[in-house]
């Protein structure tokens, strides 16, 4: 395979030339659901591959040098359709609780990734790539196409300099640099944000009433119309759906505001699409009934024999971040989900049998216990969890990489604000809020990006005071690790209403973390605690209430130690928190000097009583806040 594939790659890459035979596609034409065609480019084996190798380099280069802002979700690791709609919820809790008034601005842009200009394209790569990669990266975008439509080809025709090949690999990294630049806009600020997701495009704007409202969002739309049509793009007003929420009455809750776009009056909907998920708007306040009822339909409409593939997949979209379902919801839902499960093993819907006739009259999770016992027993046999099980599962798991990760930033701090720390065993606490526990090792990941890809003179600088917040966040994670500390989330350290704690990812999940016994909720902090979490919900109890445990399989309370750290147990853990912290700096492509590693934390022994909290206290204060 050497000559047939990684030669050619490798005199590619080498030389920055894109050979011309490579960038011949054939174009495929799709019609889109409502009116209009996605042409979509397919491409040349080979040349998948080089792009597949590009892209690579690409998008560790683009993370490395953080070149793409916070609000980009779009096509980035560990990001996702959720990360965007958090930032919904979040600034619109935030500005309910403030007593503002906001609405939220879906946009939507003309054939946005066929309309971008090469030329403007290029302008902007060539602040980040020079010589051989700029050429490359150039060359991919000239184009020849062969339509196939009807089993007719046509003639081989050049493209025109405008947008990327739509089903290309470098297409979404490119066009979400691209587009990133709005993010820049100077009349963003903390009252009008944006967020991104490709081309999905999201104007978020409070203020203090609806007259207010009108105008600072006719000004930020009137700057961001005047961005995108530099950068060659085009916003359609027809296609642009406002949302406005406040307590105010005013207006019909906003409802009979006017915004401008392009000298055209839009009005506010009631409920808006974005990102799979229907957002309503219900005399001033953010629902998702109408989503929750067209997910129902979904579960209803899918062919049973790929039941768990289509229902389940429909039921997960954005499900970390999104409220909880109520158990009524869930009720009605599970049962459709049973029924599925009785056509695809061929069998009829059967009553509950005459002689359990007492059973049926009993209630549990909405169902009789005639029903709820068929359905977990059927879920039981099939190796499937039940809706709840798999709603809490998927918000741990996501709470557990957000932390993991930290690529959305906005998110992870959010996380980190609402965590409690404490003593194990105990009600002491430590700390209310505490700083990201992976801040220096993401920073260390970033910099090994750009080095393997010999790209050392872009690396972010690592010097003693991160050196010591590194080593700092290791022991605190070992303290966890060890079960001397234990954590929590607080929803009212973000909000002090109710509301908050039931719909804003993750205070919704505050029950559920302190529901879990103390070896599986450590594993939320542990880099590598996401399978664990996922072998203990698999071997959980089925059932369907919305809880970590039902009345069957709850355990007795859970008693967790009080452990007391003395000298020797904390000489131990010190010596494995060295040899994590020269694991990860070698892991990480960094010489550190020899000895390094716990200096400042002896200095401190030294001048203080070994403490537990006192030393926690320390270690936290010694992480840099990024």
């Amino acid at each position: 395979m050497e000559p047939l594939i990684i030669d050619p790659v490798r005199v590619c890459l080498d030389s920055g030339m894109y050979p011309d035979v490579l960038r011949n596609s054939r174009v495929v034409i799709l019609p889109k659901k409502a009116k209009g065609i996605r042409p979509l480019a397919i491409s040349e084996v080979l040349n998948s591959v080089l792009e597949k190798v590009i892209i690579g380099s690409l998008n560790n280069f683009i993370e490395g040098t953080k070149s793409l802002p916070d609000q980009q979700s779009g096509f980035r690791s560990s990001m996702s359709c959720g990360t965007a709609m958090f930032e919904i919820l979040k600034a619109y809790e935030e500005d309910i609780h403030s007593g503002k008034v906001l609405a939220v601005v879906l946009l939507d842009a003309k054939n946005a990734f066929g309309s971008l200009s090469h030329q403007n394209l290029m302008v902007l790569l060539s602040r980040y790539f020079q010589g051989r990669a700029l050429k490359l990266l150039e060359n991919s975008l000239a184009r020849s196409f062969v339509v196939s439509a009807n089993g007719f080809y046509s003639s081989l025709r050049k493209g025109t300099p405008h947008g990327v090949p739509q089903g290309g690999s470098l297409s979404p990294s490119l066009f979400c640099l691209f587009i990133s630049q709005i993010a820049n806009l100077p009349c963003l600020d903390a009252e009008k944000r944006i967020l991104l997701f490709a081309d999905d495009t999201a104007l978020v704007v409070g203020a203090r009433n609806y007259t207010d409202l009108m105008e600072k969002t006719n000004n930020a739309l009137e700057l961001l119309e005047d961005a995108l049509t530099s950068l060659g793009l085009m916003l359609v007003p027809s296609k642009t759906n406002i949302l406005t929420f406040g307590k105010s009455k005013y207006l019909n809750h906003g409802m009979k505001c006017e915004f401008r776009m392009k000298d055209t009056i839009v009005r506010p909907v009631s409920k808006a699409k974005y990102l799979g998920s229907w957002i309503e708007a219900r005399k001033g306040q953010l629902t998702f009934d109408f989503n929750t009822k067209t997910l129902q339909g979904k579960m209803k409409d899918t062919n049973a024999t790929i039941m768990r593939a289509c229902a389940m997949g429909a039921l997960q979209h954005n499900l970390a971040v999104l409220p909880p379902l109520s158990n009524a919801i869930v009720a009605k839902m599970q049962r459709t989900y049973d029924i599925g499960l009785e056509i695809g093993n061929n069998r009829r819907i059967r009553r509950a049998i005459g002689s359990y006739w007492s059973l049926s009259r009993v209630k549990r999770f909405g169902l009789s216990q005639n029903s709820y016992s068929r359905i977990t027993n059927k879920l039981t046999k099939a190796c499937q969890p039940s809706i709840n099980c798999t709603t809490i599962r998927t918000v741990i798991c996501n709470i557990q990489n957000v932390f993991k990760t930290g690529k959305s930033e906005s998110q992870c701090k959010f996380l980190c604000r609402n965590i409690t720390l404490n003593i194990a065993g105990s009600d002491h606490i430590i700390a209310r809020g505490i700083p990201h526990l992976r801040s220096v090792q993401t920073k260390l990941e970033r910099r090994k990006r750009l080095i393997d890809i010999n790209s050392e003179t872009n690396c972010e600088v690592v010097d003693t005071e991160h050196l010591n917040s590194l080593y700092s966040e290791i022991v605190i994670l070992e303290l966890i690790a060890n079960e001397f500390l234990d954590f929590g989330i607080d929803p009212t350290l973000s909000f002090p209403t109710q509301g908050a704690k039931k719909r804003l990812w993750p205070l919704f999940a505050c029950d559920w973390i302190s529901e879990l016994p103390i070896k599986v909720r450590k594993q939320i902090l542990h880099e590598k605690g996401k399978s664990k979490i996922k072998e203990f919900f698999k071997k959980l109890h089925v059932h369907l209430e919305q809880s970590v445990y039902c009345i069957q399989c709850r355990p007795f309370n859970e008693v967790v130690p009080m452990k007391s750290l003395d000298s020797h147990e904390l000489a131990i853990l010190l010596r494995n928190c060295d040899k994590k912290f020269y694991e990860t700096l070698r892991e990480q492509k960094y010489n550190p000097r020899p000895n390094l590693s716990s200096e400042f934390l002896d200095r401190w022994l030294i001048n203080n009583n070994l403490e537990l909290a006192s030393m926690s206290k320390f270690l936290l204060n010694n992480i840099i806040y990024q």
